[in-house]
């Protein structure tokens, strides 16, 4: 048997109908039901029925997939028949997980003077425990801001014009991190970013120091 269960279904659903049959009377064409170990406590089995329903919450997360046996045994009193089927039960993903930052908030140091345009100067990376477009994870700012923008497909954050063009010293950007799944799960995260003024050189000696001698009789202009 092979069946696929959501991952949001409640405790006491139906998963699956099995049956056996036996052709002995009485007792001995009786049937009890019960499942293996690998049920894990997931599932259960009304004996009488054969009818198995989930026991306790699934998290597909956690547990992808089930594979277990289904026993049925005759209630003959003297020499008990039994017989098994195996039964493997797939988890269905639903969108239950948002996207989560690696590192909140993400903290850059530049210098305003060595970085030139369409430079990258940080990643903000999120990840998604859900799977296929449930856990893939697109990125925008929550609020545009001036001298920025990010990529949707890796997060990474460039700039759009030079640094020393901007009046602010520290750049606060607020990253939205979004799943595709349906309902859209979302998270936000921050990346605060300082633009310090690359230090004044100014006009500078080759060489601090020189020893020279000269005559006391040198000629003037020597």
């Amino acid at each position: 048997y092979t069946i696929d269960v959501s991952e949001d279904a409640a405790v006491g659903s139906p998963v699956l109908d099995v049956t056996a049959k036996d052709a002995d009377d009485g007792q001995n064409g009786q049937i009890l039901y019960f499942l293996s170990h690998e049920a894990r406590g997931a599932f259960t089995v009304d004996p009488d029925t054969g009818r198995i329903v989930t026991a306790a919450p699934l998290d597909r997360e956690k547990t992808a997939s089930y594979s277990f046996q289904v026993c049925a045994v005759d209630l003959s009193p003297a020499s008990p028949r039994n017989t098994t089927a195996q039964v493997t039960v797939t988890i269905l993903d639903v969108n239950d997980n948002a996207p989560f930052f690696i590192q909140d908030p993400l903290i850059i140091n530049v210098s305003s003077r060595s970085v030139s345009t369409n430079h990258v100067v940080a990643t903000m990376r999120a990840e998604d425990k859900d799977f296929g477009a449930n856990g893939s994870v697109f990125y925008r700012f929550a609020v545009p801001v001036r001298g920025f923008s990010i990529n949707s497909l890796t997060g990474g954050i460039q700039t759009t014009e030079l640094l020393s063009s901007l009046t602010q010293s520290q750049r606060t950007l607020i990253v939205e991190a979004m799943d595709q799944g349906n309902p859209v799960q979302s998270s936000l995260g921050v990346v605060i970013i300082y633009v310090k003024e690359q230090d004044y050189q100014g006009i500078r000696f080759s060489r601090t120091t020189r020893d020279v001698s000269i005559q006391e009789n040198a000629a003037k202009g020597t």
